[in-house]
């Protein structure tokens, strides 16, 4: 987890607030900066020692078991460290392909027996079983088999000397889709985890398709080459070091109620920061309005969350209005059977009637906000029957009479296309204020 070491120097997000307001389609774009200075780091990780335990790895093996305790009881700057392990072979092998020995503990007693556990054989052909191990590893924190602790910093220090089998049969595997080095690579980045990679001797993680180069690239880890048995414990101590004072990823993520307003944020995110430097990072954020007014304004508020590999290092509170419709609108047109004045339907865009199936009696409604006092109507091609002032609710096309006006006049379509505008008015006799109007499109079949 990454987080301030001390308040002065803690991680920043420019502005610190947003108020939007977004009536639906309306787009609003800002800059939100996220500075991160070198004194933010992590103050715990989970390190998962990951070995390739086929025949060839003896003395690595040995190097690494005489070396376990100075492994795990390293310094590493006094953060919050847990050490869990497992190994790999071949599915051609006896033993499973990936054995799960240890989640991440903090008992380094218990990491050092495990290690301890270790010891070379089978394999048999050149390629391994690592991406079904790096596969299996890449779970979700808490709840899953591999234990991983909630808020950490997750790293596998992964060492071996052959390649892996690409791609993994389902058969094979017992999973429900083949592995490869892309669904790893896809799997730990979703994950978060971050990937070093050490080929051993003069053999190499690499040589099919380079494929230890690129899950560490795209993972925010690092790869070493050529590392021998005088030099391994050294080695995985100082990446793990490197590794905790890194950032290998850095989102700007939106709360669960602003999400839904998010088009989009570019960069997606900021990969692979040296720890010690101070970083400010731009993320371009665009909002659109996709939620239609209502009566009352709505208010969703949220925020911006800078994470920084998988944790959150700053936030910038989000409020976002949708402002009430205007009183002064129109809203819908509705199709009437004027006979029984009851409602048809609500009319969309290009709808059709087919006259037909429809009642030869019909009327057009129009849904009004209160403050609508009176609506004009415009019907292309003109039509006698229309009425194109309405003084009295409900508003509608062919008129009605009653005192409640619920006794709608009929009238009738020609075949052919048809364009309706309703335009509201604030007074009686079209005066006062002006409202949007609202127009449709339909067409009239017969059969």
């Amino acid at each position: 987890m990454l987080s301030p070491t001390e308040t002065s120097s803690a991680a920043t997000i420019n502005p610190t607030s947003n108020d939007l307001v977004l009536e639906i389609g309306s787009e609003e774009e800002q800059t939100v900066t996220v500075t991160i200075p070198p004194s933010v780091g992590v103050n715990k990780a989970d390190v998962y020692l990951l070995a390739d335990t086929t025949g060839s790895m003896a003395s690595i093996l040995n190097a690494v078991k005489s070396g376990a305790n100075d492994i795990v009881g390293a310094p590493y700057a006094g953060i919050d460290i847990a050490f869990g392990a497992g190994n790999y072979r071949d599915f051609s092998d006896i033993n499973p392909p990936f054995v799960q020995q240890l989640n991440p503990t903090t008992a380094n007693s218990d990491v050092t027996a495990a290690i301890q556990t270790w010891n070379a054989g089978g394999g048999g052909d050149f390629p391994e079983s690592q991406l079904f191990a790096l596969h299996s590893l890449a779970e979700v924190p808490e709840g899953s088999a591999i234990g991983w602790r909630r808020d950490s910093k997750r790293i596998i220090v992964w060492f071996g000397d052959a390649p892996g089998h690409d791609p993994i049969p389902k058969e094979q595997s017992g999973l429900s889709e083949d592995i490869t080095t892309e669904s790893v690579i896809s799997r730990l980045a979703e994950q978060g985890i971050t990937v070093i990679a050490i080929s051993v001797e003069r053999n190499s993680l690499d040589n099919n398709g380079n494929q230890a180069t690129r899950i560490t690239e795209a993972t925010g880890g690092k790869h070493v080459k050529g590392i021998n048995s005088s030099e391994i414990v050294d080695t995985i101590i100082n990446l793990i070091d490197e590794a905790i004072k890194d950032i290998g990823e850095v989102r700007l993520e939106p709360t669960s109620d602003v999400a839904p307003f998010v088009a989009s944020i570019s960069p997606a995110s900021f990969k692979n920061l040296p720890g010690e430097e101070n970083h400010v990072l731009n993320f371009t954020v665009k909002c659109q309005g996709v939620d239609p007014c209502a009566d009352d304004e709505a208010v969703h508020t949220g925020a911006f969350d800078a994470i920084a590999d998988g944790a959150n290092i700053a936030s910038q509170s989000v409020r976002i209005t949708v402002p009430a419709c205007n009183p002064n609108r129109l809203t819908q047109f509705i199709l009437v059977n004027a006979d029984t004045n009851e409602d048809i339907r609500v009319i969309e865009e290009g709808d059709i009637f087919d006259m037909s199936i429809l009642p030869a009696a019909l009327n057009i409604r129009v849904v009004p906000g209160d403050a609508v006092a009176s609506v004009t109507f415009n019907l292309t091609p003109h039509n006698q029957h229309v009425r194109g002032e309405e003084n009295m609710r409900p508003f509608s096309l062919f008129g009605d009479t009653g005192e409640d006006g619920s006794n709608f006049n009929a009238g009738s379509f020609a075949n052919g296309p048809h364009s309706l505008t309703a335009s509201p008015f604030s007074e009686l006799r079209a005066q006062g204020e002006a409202g949007e109007s609202l127009s449709v499109n339909f067409q009239v079949i017969n059969g």
